[in-house]
């Protein structure tokens, strides 16, 4: 009877060292820290003074000792031996049993590694580790003693070694879509930087064709024109140089940019229009940052053009949080003000701006509200995640 309370308390040990080693296995990313757990809780569990992880190395048709316990760090990374049936370990990679050892001097199926005698190793244990369907190595618990290791101690062995194998699989699966993940970022960046390329390409020949156009109507136009796509230069701009994560970007530098940028183009600080700016951080969806960032140049390019009368005056942006998932940004200038509901912006006839607002506006779910007072002001809330798929022809 208390020789089977001991197998018991024995049993109940090794169960609560694997699921500690389990729990190392899923919490832990570096595969060499969960080898070394391995063969640590495997040595521990059997009472074994020697426990090692065999990787073979399909290449050589050798064994490398790739973690160990109980031998020195000098030999981790060495090659054991040959991957034949000279060997306990090759035995068990070839006939995929585990192989029990009571005493290998005695034993007449294969020799003794070099490594094994250095160590006077008389029993031990091997078994395969598999996985994704293929030998990965041995998993292999050594003893100086000679019958050192009872039959369920294999057993032990066996199933452990089926742990081990699923959290080498869980690592190298964690491996591949890191690598993936690596390579789609990289393509990404290759098409940001492709797109903006082209932008700037697009920019320089409205440029020049607005150097050869030959009326004031063509040359507002194309300055319009070069404006909407200098809004989405400054956005793929901003990817790039900041390797923003994949699919947001931070909306207040966007807007930052986008109005340095407009000020630069439109020659703001030579006409005595000044750009007031207070935004908060705030990360945004792209495909959210675009159409805001169309609205702001809209609003501010259209200020810019018709606002101003006497060639001076304020434009503000401002960005601000509401309520969780919410913000607002609001566009104002102290100019003569406009009516938005006669269908067009200050002067312009076709109302092409106002139109674009419009429906820029439904795609990021807008609230706009106008509004007249000492100029013209614009309010926007907007959700800031979650955007939802266009209407189609939209």
């Amino acid at each position: 009877m208390t020789l089977t309370r001991a197998k018991l308390r024995e049993r109940l040990e090794q169960q609560i060292s694997v699921a500690e080693f389990g729990r190392t296995a899923l919490m832990e990313s570096d595969i060499e820290v969960v080898l070394n757990a391995a063969v640590t809780c495997c040595a521990e569990s059997l009472g074994a003074e020697f426990s090692k992880i065999l990787e073979y190395v399909a290449e050589t048709d050798s064994f490398f000792l790739r973690a160990g316990h109980g031998w020195g760090q000098e030999c981790i990374g060495m090659r054991f031996a040959d991957a034949d049936m000279d060997s306990a370990a090759g035995f068990a990679l070839h006939t995929g049993e585990p192989v029990m050892t009571p005493d290998l001097q005695a034993e007449e199926r294969f020799g003794t590694p070099a490594l094994l005698r250095k160590f006077n190793i008389r029993s031990a244990i091997n078994v395969l580790i598999r996985v994704e369907g293929e030998n990965y190595g041995i998993l292999e618990v050594d003893s100086p003693e000679v019958d050192a290791f009872e039959e369920d101690d294999k057993h032990f062995l066996a199933s452990f070694a089926n742990h081990l194998a699923a959290a080498i699989e869980r690592h190298r699966l964690h491996d591949r879509l890191t690598a993936e993940m690596r390579q789609s970022e990289m393509l990404l960046r290759e098409l940001q930087h492709r797109v903006k390329n082209n932008l700037q390409v697009a920019n320089s020949l409205i440029s020049m064709q607005r150097r050869t156009a030959t009326t004031d109507d063509g040359r507002r136009q194309l300055d319009m024109v070069g404006s909407r796509i200098g809004a989405m230069q400054v956005l793929f701009d901003q990817l790039y140089k900041r390797n923003e994560a994949a699919g947001t970007t931070d909306l207040s530098a966007y807007l930052r940019s986008l109005c340095a940028n407009l000020t630069d183009f439109h020659g703001f600080d030579t006409r005595g229009i000044r750009l007031d700016i207070d935004i908060e951080p705030l990360s945004i969806e792209i495909d959210r940052a675009v159409p805001l960032g169309l609205i702001v140049n809209e609003f501010i390019v259209n200020s810019f053009k018709h606002a101003f009368t006497d060639g001076h005056g304020c434009v503000t942006v401002t960005l601000k949080r509401l309520d969780e998932g919410r913000a607002r940004i609001r566009l104002a200038d102290d100019g003569i003000g406009f009516e938005p509901p006669a269908g067009s912006i200050r002067g312009t006839a076709s109302g092409l701006g106002l139109t674009l607002i419009n429906a820029l506006m439904q795609r990021i779910e807008g609230e706009p509200t106008w509004s007249r007072q000492g100029g013209t002001a614009l309010a926007i809330d907007f959700v800031t995640e979650g955007i939802a798929a266009p209407t189609p022809g939209a």
